[in-house]
């Protein structure tokens, strides 16, 4: 799409919220559900009505919100995770990046520009909000991963049924794996936008 000169509004960022949100919600509610019916023995598949009624749209209205509010805790959950693993959280240091992050990640030194061309170009702004919703995604997935590897660990704990030992192993194995899956996902993305920002601050806004 042509870009005209005076540019000025940035959609893609707020639009890019939306679908992490909603991504985020589906998968914490995920494993909540795969969670809860693991601890307790119970069947994943809920009993289904046999014919519809009108007021069942509002447990669909009900259901969706309950995505939304779900998928921000999860979101800032993450968050807060993601300070706590590339930040110093104390000492002389306190809120500057942790040496092995940087060195992973390669951030620049100024945002200025990249910010610039964010504001004044749709197409960067599009491009950003794809990185952005990559990194976001990433950052989630790994967490709802760890908390599903725990819950299912307790469940194997609590249920203690035949193989229980084998079972439990092979949930941290691949909870493990999986995790480190999707953590490397994030820092790639983390590279990748870090690099598109220097890149950003080469060229200069429009």
């Amino acid at each position: 799409m042509a870009e005209g000169p005076g540019y000025e509004t940035v959609t893609a960022p707020f639009s890019a919220i939306e679908p992490n949100v909603l991504i985020a919600g589906l998968e914490g509610l995920a494993v909540a559900w795969i969670g809860l019916c693991a601890i307790l023995g119970a069947p994943l598949s809920p009993a289904l009505p046999d014919e519809w009624k009108w007021y069942y749209l509002l447990y669909a209205l009900g259901a969706l919100l309950a995505v939304l509010l779900t998928g921000l805790l999860v979101e800032g959950l993450a968050g807060l995770v993601e300070i706590l693993v590339t930040r110093h959280i104390a000492g002389s240091e306190k809120g500057q990046l942790r040496a092995w992050y940087k060195r992973a990640t390669n951030p620049p030194d100024d945002w200025g520009q990249a910010q610039r061309w964010m504001w004044k170009s749709e197409l960067a702004s599009r491009e950003f909000a794809r990185r952005r919703t990559r990194l976001l995604v990433s950052r989630n997935t790994a967490l709802c991963l760890i908390l599903l590897t725990l819950l299912l660990a307790a469940a194997c704990l609590a249920q203690k049924q035949s193989y229980w030992g084998a079972w439990l192993a092979a949930d941290i194995l691949v909870g493990a794996f999986l995790t480190l899956m999707f953590g490397w996902l994030w820092l790639s993305a983390h590279e990748g936008w870090h690099r598109a920002v220097r890149d950003a601050g080469a060229i200069g806004p429009p």
